[in-house]
């Protein structure tokens, strides 16, 4: 429980290797980026947070000094030094500064990796805004911090915040594999994302045509899904050829090219599926012997019919 292992049998063979009880600096992680999710909620736009997030941002991006941090959120530091006297230009400064801080602070669960020098950047928050006097009492308030977390149910303000999605771009006028959105519809309007084509990011189409393929096949299969009046689960989309010889693909599979999705609908037959969609589906229409559930459509130019 200690180390987190999955078995009795994995804890004693990590003793064996290792019998310490320091579990490491990493273990204090997931109270760190729940400790910077509420940052936003609790920002006072005081002089003490102030200098704890530009602090932040000079270790985060290894700058040598707090003017060089500013001006990396676009701050003229001798501007905020007080040297004018023009009130209104000093409050409208400050408001600038809070806005690029937060905003700095929003996108830091996205681009944490785990690096010493984000971890330090991070503690060293923590150190600064709890008005903590050393490291490591700015560690042991993070274990307490993880005690009540790990205590705390769903409703708790203790418990850890919810991830806030990603801001979405603005969907391009045409897709290239240069801009993909995994998170996107891949037709306007449209049920399938490039998540669903692409397996979440980790097939991802290698050249244009192979893309303009999955567009055919989600255009087609939106006006299929249209018809049947339910969503359809994807379980198989582009498949590359290495993938497609380690499930079994046919040679020259559709999947190959992009153009093809298996997919199934909850409460219904891959038989059922099948015949609705045979009196009209233009391309390759399929259903699979050992999988009932399962249906397959593919966008090529003939009519095809089969049951594998």
């Amino acid at each position: 429980l200690w180390r987190q292992l999955e078995s009795r049998e994995v804890a004693i063979a990590s003793l064996k290797n290792n019998t310490s009880a320091d579990t490491g600096i990493k273990i204090v992680d997931p109270a760190l980026i729940a400790f910077i999710q509420r940052i936003p909620q609790y920002y006072q736009a005081s002089g003490n947070q102030r200098n704890a997030l530009t602090e932040l941002v000079r270790i985060w991006r290894k700058l040598d000094s707090r003017a060089s941090a500013l001006a990396s959120l676009g701050i003229d530091p001798l501007l905020l030094s007080g040297t004018t006297s023009d009130r209104t230009r000093l409050s409208n400064l400050a408001a600038q500064l809070d806005r690029e801080l937060l905003n700095f602070v929003r996108r830091l669960p996205i681009e944490y990796k785990e690096i010493d020098h984000q971890r330090e950047a991070l503690i060293r928050l923590v150190q600064l805004w709890r008005d903590l006097a050393t490291r490591d009492q700015a560690i042991r308030s993070l274990f307490e911090d993880l005690k009540r977390m790990n205590q705390a149910r769903k409703d708790s303000p203790d418990a850890a915040p919810k991830p806030v999605p990603i801001a979405v771009a603005k969907r391009p006028d045409r897709w290239t594999l240069r801009n993909i959105q995994l998170s996107a519809p891949i037709v306007p309007d449209g049920n399938f994302t490039w998540a669903e084509a692409t397996h979440g990011g980790t097939r991802m189409p290698p050249n244009q045509a192979t893309l303009d393929a999955m567009i055919r096949i989600a255009r087609l299969a939106q006006r299929a899904r249209d018809r049947i009046g339910r969503p359809f689960i994807i379980t198989s989309w582009y498949r590359p050829p290495a993938i497609n010889r380690a499930v079994g693909g046919a040679r020259y599979s559709r999947h190959i090219v992009g153009d093809a999705i298996d997919f199934l609908c909850e409460g219904l037959s891959g038989d059922q599926l099948y015949w609705s969609l045979d009196p009209w589906w233009p391309g390759g229409l399929g259903r699979y012997t050992s999988f009932p559930n399962l249906c397959h459509l593919d966008a090529r130019s003939y009519r095809a019919r089969w049951r594998n």
